[in-house]
């Protein structure tokens, strides 16, 4: 008995002093360092980017283009100064669609790249580029994404006051000049709204200090929109717009050739809450777009393209 007890306690002893001696040896792992993003998993799982009035006015350019090509997936499709398709995942022309607050710009940008989209940032609230299955709503065509400017020519609250907002710039490459001005005036119900710009370019200098023929561009437009807000939240309000561009085609032979589209666009739309039992709101845009676009070569109209749009969208 007395042995037995012996042998439990030597190998007791046994144990106790390998597991001593593991506890000594160390190992040490390499640094690992985890981020999280900033955006909430409901932000990361939409389908949406939004390009803030902020981010356009710290990004210099002056066409949609030029402004989204700092957003991931997006470049652009310049054809000259005057032209910025934006191209998103690699997808450009008839695949990626333009809009203005829901409704497509009915211009012939897609067909060709020295096409300009009849749209400008100048007053925008903010711009919208939506990929995937959200697409489906502006058609089957957009598979590439969708470029929706929002601006604020409508009114869904009640303002009281006046609000505004002047901004410029100055570029010395091409001795730009940009001006934009927006204008809100509101007794509560009844709300007025008036943007305006005005922007021209000469021809850009290259790094050589020799001018690039065919580069200038000229462009203004101008949107007044008037709403009348009820009680019960609901709001009509009518709009229109025109948009005149003019710039320079870049070409090898430096032909004087140029391209001059123009666009006047009227919008009527409605906002009523609880009006189906099924929808919580339904919202109406009557849109009517008139666009013509000429092609200029020694200031001689030599093609000439007209496109006329009336739709009814449910939003």
């Amino acid at each position: 008995m007395a042995i037995k007890v012996n042998w439990v306690f030597a190998a007791g002893f046994t144990l106790a002093a390998s597991s001593l001696s593991n506890a000594t040896d160390e190992t040490r792992l390499e640094e690992v360092r985890v981020t999280a993003s900033g955006q909430s998993l409901n932000d990361v799982a939409q389908p949406v980017q939004v390009f803030t009035q902020e981010q356009m006015q710290a990004q210099n350019g002056h066409t949609i283009g030029d402004l989204l090509s700092s957003l991931p997936g997006v470049s652009n499709a310049s054809f000259g100064a005057g032209v910025g398709r934006p191209v998103i995942r690699g997808l450009g022309g008839n695949r990626v669609k333009m809009a203005i607050n829901g409704t497509d710009v009915a211009d012939v940008s897609a067909m060709s790249s020295d096409h300009a989209p009849m749209v400008d940032a100048a007053n925008a609230s903010q711009l919208e580029v939506i990929y995937g299955p959200s697409t489906l709503r502006f058609g089957s065509g957009a598979m590439g994404g969708v470029v929706n400017v929002a601006d604020s020519r409508f009114h869904e609250t009640e303002l009281k006051g006046v609000e505004g907002q002047i901004k410029s710039a100055l570029s010395s490459a091409d001795e730009g000049t940009d001006l934009s001005a927006s204008l809100d005036v509101g007794n509560g119900p009844w709300v007025m709204h008036l943007d305006g710009f005005a922007r021209e370019t000469e021809n850009h200098r290259a790094g050589n200090g020799e001018d690039v023929d065919n580069t200038s561009t000229q462009s203004q437009g101008v949107n007044l929109g008037v709403n009348h807000i009820q009680d019960n939240g609901n709001s009509v309000g009518i709009a229109i717009s025109s948009l005149d561009y003019e710039y320079g085609v870049p070409n090898p032979d430096n032909d004087p050739a140029s391209v001059s589209p123009t666009q006047t666009r009227f919008d009527a739309q409605g906002v009523f809450y609880d009006l189906v039992p099924l929808f919580q709101q339904v919202k109406l845009q009557l849109t009517h777009i008139d666009y013509e676009h000429g092609e200029n070569f020694d200031d001689t109209v030599v093609g000439l393209f007209e496109k006329r749009l009336l739709s009814l969208n449910p939003h």
